[in-house]
Parts: C-alpha cells; structure tokens; sequence
C-alpha cells in the first residue's frame, strides 16, 4: 500500500464546533442548553429519531451574545403529517433563521438553547439525538499539510443516477439519493423516491434539507448516529473511509471529469481515496445512467469544490457500547 504526504493550499480556513445530546425525554417538552460554546455565526440542528405516529415537534432555537439572548426563532415542524423548515428573523433578534440554518446578524455568539416541543398526540420518546453543528466563517491563513493518507475503497457500494428515477423533478433529488444508496450499503433495502416523499418541506418543494434527510433515514439504524458535521479537512473525511464508512458531501461549481456545473447544493458519497494518483472516489447521482455514477475527482478539484460549504458532511457513527 503506497502513502503520500499532501500538501494543500486552503485559502480559508474556519472555527467549527460539533455538541451531541442524547434524548431520552418522554414529555411534552425539552430545553437543551450549552453555555460558553465555541464562537459561532451558523448553526444547523440536526436529529436521529422516528417522526411521532400522530401530532409534531417543534424545533426553536436562541442564542447569546454579549450575555443577550435571541427570542426563541421558529426552525423547523416534524411530524406524522409532514415537516416545514421556517424562517424567522424578528427585526430586534440578534440572530434568524432561514433554509434549515440559524445565522448571527453581526459578530458571533457563544451559546445556544434549543426547544422540542410535542404537540397533537405526539410526545417526544421516538427522539434519540439532538446535534448542532456550529460554524464561524473564514479568515485567511496560511498553506498547511495534511498528514499521509493512504489508499482506500468501499467495495459493493451501490450506484443510482438520479436522472433515471421515474420523477418528473428527479433533478432535484441528489440528496436523497445518496441517503439511499447509503441505506443500502448499509444493508437497509430502500428507495429514493420513499425517502423523497417523506423529506420533502410541505411550504417550499424542497427535497434536499440535510436536516430532514438525516432524521428520515436515522430511523433506519437505531444503533448509528447519522449528524452533519463541519469537517476539519480531507484527513477527517478519511478516517471515515479507514472505517469502511462513506461520507455524503456537498460540492458547487465545475470539477473535471464531472457531468455538469452545479450552481446550488449537489450532493455526492465519497467511498474511496486513491492516493497515487490523487483522486477523491464518489458516487455522483448527476450523471444520467447508473453506470457512469462511479467517478473519481482529483483532490485539488474535489477540495475546492467542497470547500465552498465549509467542509459540511453526513457522517455515521455506531453508538458507543
């Protein structure tokens, strides 16, 4: 097995935080707290969980700064009926949310609430984990050197083209593609178009929220954890691979060997790293047959590409014994 040291240029370079709360609630309602939290100005909540049989939960989140704390911001409704991410952005709130993301006005924060509510029959037992990913954006630095990475490849992974899904919108569908293929390489039989209809946001059409693609197929493996996560670099996505584990990434913009330019979001599962030649191995759902899904970027593309949403990734994860 051959070993090669990279070096990268990262031409930004941002704080990221990752806090986990087991649920084990059984009422109507929970406050998760963390005080003093590393300085942020986006957070995105994420959860592992069953959506209730009847009624929903509510998701609210506030934040502090300068010892101020936001009012409670409407994040997102997810229930028996459907789910809805919201906007809400008070014109005195030091911070609003909007498209599945909290986002700080001006300056950071350095702590954060969030708020579960059940209401219409549910109670909040079908919930296991509550994740927030917090982000503070970039400030130049230096080139770095990540440490030797070597060769990896998750065989059998499966491949779909989102383009062959019999879906007038099947464009649309990237993420919920790669959650699929991710469920079935981790043996769980399940189709694109299911957890399409179940992802969906009710109020915008939208298939493609991180937050309601990792709580539908969270059901699926109540011995994992699925969150989203900020990665630190192409190290940390590795050590994932090393455990025969893929990781579902955002890209944008053009990489050589891909089918097209992504304006917004498109999302891929990295299963492998070549390191003599270089190249970052993905399943990308953009190619219009299954076959061609199989594509190998090289990592200086791969990095830039990903780089533009600040290292963001799906990661599993067995629960501790």
């Amino acid at each position: 097995m051959r070993y090669f040291l990279l070096f990268v240029w990262i031409s930004h370079a941002w704080a990221a935080g990752s806090y986990h709360h087991p649920f084990s609630s059984e009422g109507l309602q929970e406050i998760w707290e963390v005080q003093d939290s590393e300085p942020f100005d986006q957070l995105l909540l994420t959860w592992n969980g069953k959506r209730p049989s009847s009624g929903r939960y509510s998701f609210f989140i506030s934040v502090r700064q300068s010892n101020q704390w936001s009012p409670w911001l409407y994040y997102a409704e997810w229930g028996s009926c459907g789910q809805i991410m919201f906007s809400d952005n008070p014109k005195t709130s030091l911070a609003l949310t909007h498209e599945g993301r909290l986002t700080v006005k001006k300056g950071t924060c350095d702590a954060f609430r969030i708020l579960i509510e059940a209401s219409g029959g549910a109670r909040l037992d079908t919930l296991r984990h509550l994740f927030a990913a917090l982000l503070s954006r970039p400030l130049l630095v230096a080139p770095e050197s990540t440490a030797p990475l070597s060769s990896v490849q998750l065989t059998s992974f499966p491949r779909q083209s989102q383009i062959t899904l019999r879906h007038p919108r099947s464009s649309d569908m990237s993420l919920p593609v790669c959650m699929a293929l991710t469920a079935r390489y981790l043996e769980v039989n399940v189709s694109p178009l299911d957890i399409a209809a179940k992802v969906i946001d009710d109020d915008t059409g939208f298939y493609e929220n991180w937050s309601f693609n990792i709580a539908e197929v969270s059901s699926y493996f109540p011995e994992r954890t699925l969150r989203l996560i900020y990665l630190s670099d192409f190290a940390a996505l590795h050590s994932y691979l090393r455990q025969s584990l893929p990781v579902i990434v955002p890209i944008s913009g053009w990489m050589r060997g891909g089918f097209r330019s992504y304006r917004m979001e498109h999302a891929i599962c990295v299963i492998g790293y070549d390191a003599e030649e270089e190249k970052v191995l993905c399943i990308d759902p953009g190619f219009p047959s299954d076959k061609a899904t199989f594509v190998s970027y090289d990592l200086a593309d791969f990095l830039k590409s990903w780089g533009k949403h600040y290292n963001k990734a799906i990661v599993i994860a067995a629960l501790p014994q």
